[in-house]
Parts: structure tokens; sequence; C-alpha cells
């Protein structure tokens, strides 16, 4: 592909079309299903050798791709939908050719691709490649290969300044840069060979690439470092006259910056917002100073936050509270609302619950402002009630179930105010009660005689102001519940704004790749 064409005229170029589909059509065939999953050999297991064979070849173009290419839409898409879902599955794999050619492709993307691809890089990052090194399961070849992965990454000061600015200094990421640190700390420690599942050579070889790998971080900390100047005497200025959270210049539903720009003459953001930091060549300079020390705070207020999360997660009111104190949040219904949205991830959902199914009033204007912070519009009645309980867990309280579903079923109508089908919100309201006792029915193991399908469409009758629902329209209902049941009860909970979470990880990479 030429670099002399112009973005939009590559667009309509054959050429650029051509390369698309042999792109798409590589990364797809990178993750295609291995039909005998026994044979593990690539020169007779001609599923497991397409596989590697384009695992190689993406490679092999991301080292040769030009910035219209690393900028292109289409191929970004192609990364996010494709690529990086590949990845999470090769990059489990017990295959020591299909894992390796997965960390490769990683390492391409975390040093060509990361101003694009922030939460993705984090995912593959947390979710498998160090948990490989930590976990004890894991085979030594797989944890060889991770750690020599990360000695090329450890060597690289733009790298690594680059994972503590975009992750350990944003509130919405995982503290990559310190979980690193950990990481090989502990390797570098070292563990019993039977531990690791090999021998005393190989675990004293683990052992030192693990100090070479923090020695190499140390290297790169002092070079990136060395034209800084930090005034010892300057004061953090964490409490009373700090600003909240959501006003500190960081979009809370991304964590990053929401100005799309970071510091003077040392940092800089992609258009994207993610951060790429660079060695500044000036000098000493009160500017680059500051802008150590801007980040030096946002890593205080980090901390502070993770401390909130945590306490909220164990007492909400002193949570809250704390994080008031902290002037970390502000204590308005809706600045409540948008907290338990943007950090549902972290927070405990049977605690936000009970928060928003509380009867104190303003525990009832902050489940208001939270359901009314819900886009339903053009939605399915079905898909908007699993959109609304994906993000808490519904108290056991009738009276509290009572109001979030009124609350649900008046926001679902005023979004579709052209829906025919409900003659008022009342009949949505009592739908979706249906639907959670349909849900508890089909699915819960204390229940012998499950509902059958004309018992639901009975039991429904009349509720559209003394007229029926479609009987069509019910059916789908029930038969979508039947299939897939609507998650009531709450599921792995990661701790704080570092969590890590080692479980269904092509789920979170399917989860986030349009991001």
């Amino acid at each position: 592909m030429s670099n002399s064409l112009s973005a939009d005229e590559l667009s309509a170029d054959n050429s650029f079309k051509n390369a698309y589909y042999v792109f798409r059509a590589l990364c797809k065939l990178s993750d295609r299903d291995i039909k005998d999953k026994a044979n593990t050999d690539p020169k007779t297991n001609l599923d497991l050798k397409s596989r590697i064979f384009s695992l190689r070849l993406i490679m092999q173009i991301l080292q040769t791709s030009g910035p219209i290419f690393r900028s292109s839409e289409d191929f970004l898409y192609v990364i996010k939908t494709y690529l990086c879902v590949s990845l999470s599955r090769n990059g489990v794999s017990s295959i020591p050719e299909l894992f390796e050619m997965a960390l490769f492709n990683f390492v391409e993307l975390l040093d060509k691709f990361k101003a694009y691809l922030k939460i993705q890089i984090e995912v593959l990052f947390r979710e498998i490649f160090l948990t490989i090194l930590e976990t004890t399961t894991s085979s030594f070849r797989h944890k060889w290969l991770v750690i020599q992965t990360l000695a090329k990454i450890s060597a690289d000061a733009q790298i690594i300044v680059d994972l503590f600015i975009n992750y350990d200094c944003s509130m919405r990421s995982a503290n990559i840069f310190e979980r690193l640190v950990i990481v090989l700390s502990r390797a570098a420690q070292g563990r019993q060979a039977d531990e690791l599942g090999c021998s005393p050579t190989e675990e004293h070889n683990l052992r030192m690439k693990g100090f070479e790998c923090l020695v190499s971080i140390l290297k790169c900390m002092v070079e990136w470092s060395k034209d800084l100047y930090v005034n010892p005497h300057l004061q953090s200025n964490l409490g009373p006259d700090s600003k909240p959270l959501h006003d500190n210049g960081y979009d809370q539903d991304s964590g990053r910056s929401s100005s799309g720009y970071v510091g003077n003459g040392i940092r800089r953001t992609d258009s994207n917002g993610s951060i790429n930091s660079f060695h500044s060549n000036s000098g000493l300079s009160s500017e680059s100073s500051k802008n150590v020390i801007d980040f030096e705070l946002v890593r205080q207020r980090k901390e502070l936050f993770e401390k909130g999360i945590d306490l909220f997660n164990q007492n909400p009111k002193k949570g809250l509270e704390y994080l008031y104190e902290k002037n970390l949040l502000n204590n308005e219904p809706e600045d409540i609302a948008q907290f338990f949205h943007s950090y549902q991830d972290v927070l405990d959902k049977t605690v936000i619950g009970d928060c928003l199914g509380h009867e104190d009033n303003h525990f009832k204007q902050v489940m208001y402002a939270y359901i009314d912070q819900l886009d339903f519009t053009n939605m399915e009645f079905l898909a908007a009630l699993r959109k609304f309980l994906a993000g808490f867990r519904l108290p056991g309280e009738a009276q509290k179930i009572d109001r979030l579903m009124e609350k649900f079923a008046s926001r679902f109508c005023e979004c579709n105010s052209n829906l025919e089908i409900f003659a008022s919100a009342d009949t949505a309201y009592v739908l979706a009660y249906s639907v959670i006792m349909l849900t508890t029915d089909l699915h819960s193991k204390n229940v012998k005689n499950k509902m059958t399908k004309e018992q639901y469409i009975k039991m429904n009758r009349g509720i559209n102001e003394s007229r029926d629902l479609p009987e069509e329209f019910l059916s789908k209902i029930y038969d979508e519940i039947e299939n897939e049941e609507i998650k009531l009860k709450v599921t792995t909970l990661r701790r704080g704004a570092n969590a890590v979470g080692a479980t269904g990880t092509k789920e979170s990479m399917l989860s986030i790749i349009h991001l």
C-alpha cells in the first residue's frame, strides 16, 4: 500500500480493499476451530498449522505496517473485533507454538498500536500473560516464553513509562506497571523447582531472568527521567481544595483525559485520549517538574479512590462518606448514580442493589438518577431489562424490587414513547415483574415443577389495561428466558480499581472489542 495516498484515496483504492480482506481473513483463520484437539503436532494437524501460519503472517504485517495502516479505522476494527479475541484464545493455549505466536503479536500491538487499544492491551496483559507467570499450573515453557517477552518490554523505556502513565495513573485502569513489578519480583525471589514443574536449572534461569527484567526497568526509569527535576519541597494539594473525581479532567466513562492532553513538554496524548509519554531533551524545566507532580497527584488520588471502593464494598455508607471527605465524589444523586455506572466492574453489585433499593429519600433520588442515565431507546423490552439488571444485583425485599421495576418501566416507556404495544407504563411494570418471576422459576434448582409457556401467557392476561399482550410477544420472551436466563446474582467481583480477574478472558475481550 502506498503511503503517498491519502486515507480517503486509499479507502477507494482496490489495493486497500484487497489488503483489508486479506488481513481480516488471516485474523479469522487464526481463531478457527481445531477439529482434532488431541493432535498437537503442527506438522500433521492442518487446522493447527493454519492457525500458527496465520499468526505468523499477521505478525509480519504488524511489524511492517505504516502510519496509514495503524490509523485506519477499518484495520483497527479488524484488530479489535477479530485479532484481539484470537489472541485471548491462543494466549491460553497449551500448545507452545500457538502461545508463542500470540505473545509475539501482543508485543507488536503494544509497540505500535497501544494508542488505539488501551483497554484491549490491559485485558491481555492482566488476565493472560501476567497471570501465566504467576500461576503454579502453567508449564515452565509457557512461563519462560512470558518472561522472555517481559524482558523485551522491560528494556524499552518508552513502553515502561507509557504503561505507568496510561494505567497506574488512570482512575479507570488496573495498575499494570505495579503488577508487572510485583510479578517479576516474585519470579526473581524464586520458588521450589517442583512447584514450577521444572528442573532446578530451569528454576534458576527463570529467577535470573526475573532479576534482569527488574534491573532493565530501573535502568529505563533512570534513562527516561535523567533530564527531569522535581522540587522535593512542592507539597501535595490533596485535601479540601482538591477537585472531585469527575471534575479533575478525567472522563468517568473512559478513565481517560477528557481534554485529550496531559502535561506540556514531556507527555502528550493521541487522538483517542490514550497517553503517549515521550522523553524531553529540552533540559530541566519547571513545566516538566509540574507534569511529574501532576501525575504523582493523580496516582495518590487513585490510591485514595481504591481505598474508598474497598470501603464501599464492605460498608456503603462509610465508603461514600470517605469519598465525600476526600473530595473524590460529590454527594449529589446524579454523581453517585454515575459513580455506580462507571465503576460497576469493581463495585459490589449486591451493595449497589441495596443502595438503589433503599427507602431513604436520598437513595431513592440516586435510584431515579441511575435509571434515568440509562438509554433504552429503540431497544426490545427484554434487552432493555437485561441491560438494566446487568449493573447490580436485585435486592431480596419485595418493596425494593417493586420500586426498581416501577421506575424501570417508566423509563423504558419514556425512551420508547412511540411503542404502541404497551397501553401505559403500568403494563411494562407488571411485565417486568413477571419476567423476574419467570427467570427464577425456570432456572432455580429449588423449583421442580417449571412454569410452562401456556401458564406464563395465562399469567399475563389482562395486564395491558384489561387487554392481552400479543401471544407471540409473550411467547418470544418465554423462549429467550428459557434459553438464556437473566443473571440476577452477582458474578466474580474484582477487588478495588486494581482488580485482577483470571476467568472469562474471551468473554472479557468480546465485551470490549468495540470500545
